[in-house]
């Protein structure tokens, strides 16, 4: 995800949330305020 924010010139937490990497996806029903969490489908690679 660093190498990811680095390459899109990432400026906000918020855009961090679009991050779409290897069938990777930001879930929010799992998220909460103090932590995020990415999910990845077992097919996507």
């Amino acid at each position: 995800m660093c190498r990811w924010a680095i390459e899109n010139r990432v400026e906000s937490i918020e855009a961090l949330k679009t991050f779409d990497r290897d069938g990777y996806q930001y879930c929010p029903d799992a998220s909460d305020s103090m932590r995020w969490v990415f999910r990845r489908k077992l097919d996507a690679r």
